[in-house]
């Protein structure tokens, strides 16, 4: 069984398993063109293959017909859908990572569609800090007891970051000691925001820009640093940031919209679109939030701190019920048995189980 996704496309999914490529190099990534998952099946014997991303990112992704190809992924529309996977030959199933995917999907014209199966989150890694931890991450940030709200996103049009300084601006005005700190790579590229005019633009010190890469132990460290995480994108396919802050305690304000909008377990801190009528959770064009009512929602989570931490532990038991990596193998271990097939405890699905947290939390301090 081979995990696979484009090259370059990052760290790739939790529980992807190496294999070597023809010049004898351990990956977990798929390079289009370089090699036919074909050649690649048949070499190291995989009778399945599963391939993640988007169906128009594999147009070059036939495995031929003696291997099945599962597209773990998501989509946007029906048009999108048909155009990709039609170029995907040999048996295929859809697993999607959303519902609202797995329905897309449908209406696209796919007749091999499976349950959901959702990203996941090593919830032994990312997890609540103390007390004791969040004062000396705090205190290395040079942050003390201000209302720090964060997201993790790439600085692009769709991800949202225009509406969410909007929203931040309004609470800056209004509150002291609030903070905005962004995860974020590039200053402002494909339609981003321009982050230091922002940064002149706002009360001085308030807004934090981290660019560097933090590996999954730091991006621990930096979620424990907030308050409330929020994400306001225009579109988003899943937002595994979203349920890492889950797993990490922190409660999260989202445009109600595909993904987001399906992860998050509790409705206080969801945010409508501006242009759907109010209803939000629009799945197939891009919508705007609306920054008057993501403004008003990031007051109230900062004036309503108690109730903030008891939504932060509902979203926390949430990302260990749905997202933990023993859940996510155990869903997968479902589908590959639903199809029939044999070897289920390939090595990618072994590691993952593995990995189970069982008896783990009990070593931790009570979260803070």
């Amino acid at each position: 069984m081979i995990l696979a996704e484009p090259a370059g496309a990052g760290h790739p999914p939790l529980g992807a398993a190496p294999w070597l490529d023809a010049a004898g190099r351990e990956r977990t990534d798929y390079q289009p063109g370089a090699e036919s998952l074909r050649a690649i099946a048949r070499r190291v014997r995989a009778g399945q293959v599963i391939i993640h991303g988007y169906p128009d990112m594999f147009p070059e992704a036939g495995a031929g017909q003696d291997t099945t190809v599962y597209l773990w992924g998501q989509t946007s529309g029906a048009r999108a859908t048909i155009h990709g996977v039609q170029a995907l030959e040999g048996p295929l199933r859809i697993v999607p990572v959303t519902e609202t995917s797995g329905r897309l999907f449908r209406e696209g014209g796919v007749r091999e569609v499976t349950q959901a199966v959702p990203h996941a989150v090593d919830v032994d890694v990312i997890r609540p800090a103390t007390c004791s931890e969040r004062s000396r991450w705090r205190s290395g940030w040079g942050l003390g007891g201000e209302f720090v709200i964060g997201c993790v996103a790439t600085n692009q049009a769709r991800k949202g970051l225009f509406s969410l300084l909007k929203g931040f601006e309004v609470l800056a005005q209004k509150r002291k000691g609030v903070k905005l700190l962004l995860r974020t790579r590039g200053r402002s590229g494909d339609g981003g925001p321009d982050l230091a005019r922002w940064a002149r633009k706002l009360p001085e010190g308030t807004l934090m820009v981290v660019e560097e890469f933090l590996p999954r132990g730091r991006m621990n460290e930096l979620y424990g640093l907030l308050d409330l995480y929020c994400q306001a994108s225009e579109w988003e396919g899943f937002c595994i940031p979203v349920i890492e802050a889950m797993a990490a305690g922190v409660p999260v304000a989202a445009h109600d919209i595909q993904g987001p909008g399906e992860l998050v377990p509790y409705r206080e801190l969801l945010v409508a679109s501006r242009d759907a009528g109010g209803q939000g959770r629009g799945a197939v064009a891009e919508r705007t939030v609306d920054v008057e009512r993501l403004a008003a929602a990031l007051l109230w989570a900062e004036g309503h701190r108690d109730e903030l931490r008891r939504l932060g532990e509902i979203g926390r038991q949430e990302a260990r019920r749905r997202f933990s990596v023993q859940e996510v193998a155990s869903r997968w271990s479902g589908v590959l048995a639903g199809a029939g097939t044999c070897g289920i405890k390939g090595s990618g699905i072994r590691q993952w189980e593995e990995k189970g947290d069982h008896g783990r939390r009990a070593t931790w301090e009570r979260p803070c």
